[in-house]
Formats: structure tokens, sequence, C-alpha cells
């Protein structure tokens, strides 16, 4: 082959490795695009599902069915009606036979409840089960408000800091063994919402439960449970001031309140006495936004006293303080 047709040959080579390397870049800069741009499931990552989901809020989460209050007591409080707190769950042990209401819980997905870890220290999962879907302790499931429900616990996962000496990080997540029907619950079951890490609550909140409603003697709460009233109507009272966090460690002290905590309750000669009491704990203390949704602010932990008369605050679980340990867990 001459010289002159040698030279020809790798021109042409060279031209097409050139167009080559042309197409090569024009596909990948086409890929890039479609990468960046397309919403179909094609071009998400692979691993994706393998990946942990973070808690999300559900759509209809806090919505609740319109009510009227009737006169009564949580102590202090009202009696709610069917629907009113549709996310409530009353938590139940099993003691001779019986499944007797223990504390309050919340639902926080179909999958999910959230209560304070000294409801459930010390218990299996065996010996607890949780109602919902109803205002009504003595109700039979399904019973006749439609909708009430018992469900098994799976898996209960307690706070890893949680301490029974001074209740701090006194929270836990309930799995529960099969998942709730929210959508065709006619609102007597729906999840709360709740908020962002670092949110903080000032004004009034309302609290929830079946815990009793008048108590005798005039110890703290542990001496106050002679001839106890409990009650088999949720009862609930609002309109309860949140308190500072520097005005209730000087009331309570700073070895008991800590950060993670929210105190709320009137001072002494604003408002009748009221507050939670033996049975209200692991239930829900909520805030309604402008959009008419609950937010859970604080889960019920510890007082001083029931509805104290000298204006002790009651103590809850600040729920804002603990959202990325929910994601984290309740997955």
């Amino acid at each position: 082959m001459s010289k002159s047709l040698q030279l020809l040959s790798l021109i042409s080579k060279s031209l097409i490795i050139i167009q080559l390397a042309i197409c090569c870049l024009q596909c990948i800069s086409a890929t890039k695009i479609i990468s960046s741009n397309s919403s179909n499931s094609d071009d998400i990552d692979k691993n994706f599902d393998d990946k942990p989901k973070l808690f999300v809020n559900t759509d209809n989460c806090g919505l609740k069915k319109p009510t009227a209050a009737i006169d009564g007591y949580i102590i202090g409080g009202s009696e709610a009606t069917a629907g009113q707190f549709p996310w409530q769950v009353s938590l139940q042990k099993r003691q001779s036979g019986l499944w007797l209401h223990t504390c309050g819980a919340v639902v926080l997905n179909k999958r999910w409840l959230l209560t304070a870890a000294h409801c459930i220290n010390g218990l299996s999962e065996q010996s607890l089960r949780a109602l919902v879907g109803t205002h009504l302790l003595n109700v039979k499931p399904p019973g006749t408000t439609g909708q009430a429900a018992v469900y098994r616990i799976s898996k209960i996962i307690k706070h890893q800091d949680f301490s029974a000496d001074n209740m701090a990080n006194n929270l836990a997540l309930i799995r529960l063994t099969a998942a709730i029907n929210l959508d065709n619950s006619d609102g007597l079951i729906n999840s709360v919402c709740l908020p962002n890490t670092g949110d903080k609550f000032t004004q009034y909140v309302t609290l929830s439960g079946w815990g009793l409603t008048t108590v005798s003697g005039s110890g703290g709460q542990q001496q106050q449970q002679q001839q106890p009233v409990t009650s088999n109507k949720l009862m609930f009272v609002s309109d309860v001031p949140i308190v500072s966090l520097p005005k209730c460690r000087s009331i309570y002290g700073m070895n008991w309140i800590r950060e993670g905590m929210l105190c709320a309750g009137a001072p002494k000669g604003q408002q009748s006495p009221k507050g939670f009491c033996q049975g209200d704990n692991g239930g829900p203390l909520i805030q309604t936004d402008p959009n008419g949704r609950a937010i859970l602010v604080g889960i019920s932990s510890f007082n001083a006293r029931c509805a104290s008369p000298d204006g002790t605050p009651d103590v809850f679980v600040e729920i804002s303080n603990y959202r990325q340990w929910i994601d984290k867990n309740a997955v």
C-alpha cells in the first residue's frame, strides 16, 4: 500500500473515532438531562427502597369530628364525645384474667403508637393491648360505637436513655401486630400530627385521658388513691396554659425539669384545679393549629399532685425534642 493510501486510511479511522466520541458525549449529556428532570420510577436510585424511611404525617392527621363538650371532669375538665379525640388510645394490661386500663397512648399512624416509657417499663408485648376508636372504656369491641377495635402488640421500643428515677426521656413507641383501619373508621380513629424538630409552643393546650376524676387525701399523687373515682368516659381539659421551663424549674428543681420536658398548668388562683392523674399518663397533650389540626405537643409524664390547688404544673415529654428519635425508630 502506498504512503498516501496509508495516510488516508489513518485519517478515516481518526474521523470515525472522533465521531464515536462525540456521540458518547451527547448520550452522556442526554442521560444527565433525563436523570435530573424525569420523575419516572425507573430513574430513581435502585437502592432507595432499602434506605430508612422517615416518619411522615398522614394527609388527614390531627383532624376530628365536630363535637360539643359536656360538663364533667378529668380532674376539672369535660366529657369527650365520640370522635372528638380520635387519636386517643387506651393501653390495657392483663391482670387476673381481665384487661384493665393502665395508661394512655396516641396513634401516630396505622402501625405505631406513642406513650410514656414508665407505662410499659418491665412489661412484655404479650401482657398489653391497645383499644382504639372509642371514648368509652366499657365498650366490647367491635361494640356499638362501630369502629372500636383491640390491637395486640408486636414490639415495644423504650427510649434508650429513659430513667425511672427522674423520668428523663420518658417516651416509648409501640408497634401493633396489625394495621389500624384509618380509612374506614367514620372519623372515630385518626392519627395525630407530629411537630417539627425544635418547634416551641406557647399559650394554651388540651389534655385528655381516662384517669382518676376525683381524689381524696392531702398527700402527693401516690397518697391520693383512697376511694379513687375513675372514668369510663374519656375526659379532657382545655385552656391549660404552658409554663416556661425556668418557672417550672423554680418549682420542681433543676434535677427534675430537664431539656425535653414541658410543663403546663394554671398558677394558683387563676383557674380551678385541673390536670392529669393516675391513668392519664402516656396520653396526649395537643394544640390545634390555624388549620384545625391537632399537633402533639407532649405526652403526660409526671406531676407532684393530681390537679394541684397550689398551682404546681404537670410535666410532659416535649415531643418536638424527640422528633428525630421517632423518625429513626417508627419505621
